[in-house]
């Protein structure tokens, strides 16, 4: 998954820190899915040296030099990159359903999402949320088996989906009657 840092161009808009100096954010770290560490030990009863290897998870999260006017290192600075996977979609419950179903989800930054309901043949049935600004954290909306004119719809498939900034994640539900 590749991460970017992007921000505006403009003398104005350059100033992270809000110091009247523009700045430059520059990685230097690889941002690898796992690290490892390779230690030996002498062991002198087999004449050999011992090797251990260690590997740890990468927390995602990548460190950058800040320069600011000059090539002057200002700091360093943890960043956390967010994911895909790092937005869950749960399966609704219950499921089959009738006529509710609640249907949960969780973001991990303050995001504007979308949660919409769509037919076997990709139709849209209804949006429950659009565009809405959520804070971190998990979320619940309910969805009562109607479409975006408040008709019931018939029985049967249907895929929610959680939308944000481009990104798209869906399941399916059943609804029975």
């Amino acid at each position: 998954f590749p991460s970017k840092v992007q921000t505006r161009w403009g003398d104005d808009q350059l100033d992270f820190d809000g110091d009247d100096k523009n700045e430059i954010l520059m990685s230097f770290q690889n941002n690898r899915d796992s690290l490892t560490h390779t230690s030996y030990t002498w062991n002198a009863t087999d004449a050999q040296y011992d090797t251990v290897y260690t590997t740890v998870a990468n927390s995602k999260a990548w460190t950058f030099v800040l320069l600011e006017n000059g090539s002057e290192v200002l700091g360093t600075d943890p960043i956390t990159f967010i994911a895909p996977e790092d937005y869950r979609l749960e399966q609704n419950y219950p499921n089959p359903f009738n006529p509710n179903t609640t249907i949960q989800y969780t973001v991990p930054i303050n995001r504007k999402v979308s949660v919409k309901i769509y037919n076997v043949n990709g139709q849209l049935v209804n949006t429950l949320i659009n565009n809405k600004l959520v804070s971190a954290g998990t979320h619940e909306v309910m969805w009562h088996g109607n479409n975006k004119n408040g008709l019931k719809v018939s029985t049967g498939m249907y895929f929610y989906s959680l939308e944000w900034a481009g990104m798209k994640k869906v399941k399916r539900m059943t609804l029975l009657k």
